[in-house]
């Protein structure tokens, strides 16, 4: 199969279309001053605690705080509370997911007031971009997201796509990501890994591992408090996406699958 990404820049906005053996299975359009964060990860300052709304408000550098409903904690915040506490004090040394303490799951049925205080600091990541009066909506069940496959921290289940309707291919999908897949880490195998062959997935795997759980930076974001983002490479099926985001993680993936794809770029 041959994949042409496409790439037309105008004055005002980008296209970009995938084609597949010529057919076009992707298109997207967006304007050259837009700017995303979808996805982006944070250490961000509690607010504001709303018992009311069972939510808080969030600092994240907004104009308007970022919003976090308690049960988009998710039932792994725990983990991810201790791990952050281990990151902030021991000099911000980042340790990989799979060595970091499993603890045990949060209640649904629990209150926000029980677990957060105001000017904690927690584990967040953006999931809706900020629209007119609200600012960005997140959750701290983070989650690592590539073309084949999506890695879920201090989760353990391998689960495939119901969209792969047969049963073999399931089964051998996930007896491959089974068996290299790093402890404390949960994995959902898409639609689009149907065929795929084991060095693609492992390559994906050591992709969303190194460059996206190992390779952490502090930073400072607009109000000059410290965040913790995660360097971003975007799939292409993503709505949130940039040109350079693109490119990036379409020439990452051509330069493992060399022998499945060939590329052209044409601007």
């Amino acid at each position: 199969m041959t994949s042409e990404l496409v790439i037309d820049v105008k004055e005002k906005d980008i296209s970009i279309a995938l084609l597949e053996d010529k057919s076009l299975v992707e298109y997207q359009t967006e304007s050259r001053s837009a700017s995303f964060s979808v996805g982006n990860i944070y250490v961000a300052k509690i607010r504001k605690i709303m018992p009311g709304l069972n939510a808080s408000f969030v600092d994240v550098g907004y104009e308007r705080d970022a919003f976090l409903h308690y049960l988009d904690l998710g039932n792994k915040y725990p983990s991810y509370e201790k791990y952050l506490k281990q990151l902030l004090s021991d000099n911000h040394k980042i340790y990989p997911f799979e060595k970091a303490l499993r603890l045990p799951d949060l209640k649904k049925d629990g209150s926000i007031a029980s677990v957060l205080n105001k000017e904690d600091e927690v584990l967040v990541q953006i999931v809706k971009e900020p629209i007119s009066t609200k600012g960005p909506r997140l959750t701290s069940d983070l989650s690592f997201a590539g073309r084949f496959i999506v890695l879920m921290p201090f989760h353990d289940k391998v689960s495939v796509s119901t969209k792969i309707k047969s049963s073999a291919e399931r089964s051998r999908l996930k007896q491959i990501v089974q068996s290299v897949k790093p402890k404390n880490i949960g994995v959902i195998i898409r639609t689009v890994a149907e065929g795929c062959q084991g060095e693609e997935l492992q390559a994906e795997m050591r992709l969303l591992r190194n460059g996206r759980m190992c390779s952490r930076e502090f930073t400072t974001r607009r109000n000059g408090h410290s965040s913790f983002m995660r360097r971003q490479a975007v799939p292409w099926h993503c709505c949130a996406t940039s040109l350079t985001r693109h490119t990036r993680q379409y020439m990452s993936m051509t330069a493992v699958f060399t022998k499945r794809y060939a590329s052209t770029y044409r601007s």
